[in-house]
């Protein structure tokens, strides 16, 4: 029987291999389990921003994260080959200190992605971008799409891009606000350096 998480990995798989790159992202966003694949389908939805003229290299990315994410549905269950079985066959023994060292490597990945300040800018980023699809706004648009070019921006740059598209009147702004006082309150609650080095460039 097929657990939730593997429900939804399959419903994401389903929505990349129809294109459908928002629905993955919302079926992947705020759960823990699912952190690495919402990277892996965020980093295809930069590729298709990069360069929207290239309909061949976004099918490619939107394939690459669609393989990634089969890659973690397929249980060793469905797997005919014989390699691994032996380890099917060795008698079951108590939880030694070995094995109960995963969980807590689990959970420092998942620790990791909460910390991770530059993640949660990417997610703020994908979330601007839909909000300016919605709108049909090419200027906020593109703003994006060139900033996504440079793969070497800084966050900084990017809070500052976010920054500047929140504060200009638009048909999104209150959408664009809410997800920005969202991401500030994630990075000053972490106590973030981006912050910080946005605070000293301003009094330089």
């Amino acid at each position: 029987m097929k657990g939730g998480i593997t429900k939804r990995l399959e419903q994401v798989e389903t929505a990349l291999s129809e294109g459908k790159l928002k629905k993955a992202l919302s079926l992947t966003e705020g759960i823990p389990k699912l952190e690495q694949h919402h990277e892996w389908i965020a980093d295809a939805a930069r590729t298709c921003l990069t360069d929207k003229g290239n309909k061949k290299a976004c099918e490619e990315a939107i394939k690459m994260a669609t393989a990634k994410v089969k890659s973690t549905t397929e249980l060793p269950e469905d797997d005919t080959s014989l390699e691994g079985l032996e380890q099917y066959l060795e008698p079951k023994v108590e939880k030694t200190e070995e094995a109960t060292e995963k969980p807590s490597e689990e959970m420092s990945d998942e620790e990791a992605y909460e910390h991770c300040h530059e993640c949660h800018i990417v997610d703020a980023v994908v979330k601007f971008n839909d909000i300016a699809e919605g709108c049909q706004d090419a200027e906020v648009i593109d703003k994006i799409a060139e900033h996504a070019k440079n793969e070497d921006t800084p966050p900084t740059e990017w809070m500052q891009c976010l920054i500047e598209v929140a504060e200009k009147p638009s048909c999104g702004q209150d959408k664009y606000k809410q997800v920005l006082g969202e991401l500030s309150d994630y990075l000053q609650k972490e106590d973030s350096p981006i912050l910080k080095e946005m605070d000293k460039g301003e009094e330089d």
